[in-house]
């Protein structure tokens, strides 16, 4: 039940997210705030008790993102390969 849910949420979403990278010049950021704009629209179908969690995630800056994803491939860097 929950898989189909989601499956209906990205068939929803994957529209907007598409045309806001077009209208955005595809660039990372056009994409990203397309996404965090679907990932809005899901969170006013949420439960209250779900709303203002989902909301804190959706709303996160492009900045902030860049952070994040600067350091996850930092630290990716410097960690050891796995084993063959």
């Amino acid at each position: 039940m929950r898989e189909r849910r989601s499956r209906r949420v990205v068939r929803a979403a994957l529209p907007v997210v598409l045309s806001t990278m077009i209208v955005a010049g595809c660039t990372a950021r056009g994409g990203y705030e397309g996404v965090q704009a679907s990932l809005r629209n899901e969170c006013a179908r949420r439960p209250p008790s779900q709303y203002e969690e989902c909301m804190a995630e959706a709303n996160g800056s492009w900045e902030d993102y860049e952070r994040e994803r600067a350091q996850l491939r930092e630290d990716a860097a410097g960690a050891d390969p796995p084993p063959r």
